[in-house]
């Protein structure tokens, strides 16, 4: 099963699945940052993606995600693109 998040589910790039394996990191931890975190974008990004941040003692995550389309039946995901930690 595969967390939601504002309706629709939750899908990793593959880089994104190498970042969250480095840092001891699942799709669960990255839905925590997504509903408890705060806005952290640096910059202007395209129209639906979202830049995500969340303190947890010394460090800050952040997960970054875009809106999606899966092609072979049209649904609606939000694709994570980015996972990293800024200490």
């Amino acid at each position: 099963m595969e967390p939601r998040w504002r309706g629709a589910e939750l899908k990793l790039s593959k880089s994104a699945y190498r970042e969250l394996f480095k840092l001891d990191m699942d799709m669960f931890d990255v839905l925590d940052i997504l509903e408890n975190g705060y806005d952290c974008a640096r910059s202007k990004r395209k129209e639906g993606t979202y830049e995500v941040c969340m303190r947890r003692g010394n460090k800050t995550y952040k997960a970054v995600v875009v809106e999606s389309v899966q092609q072979w039946d049209n649904s609606r995901v939000w694709l994570v693109i980015h996972a990293g930690v800024m200490r």
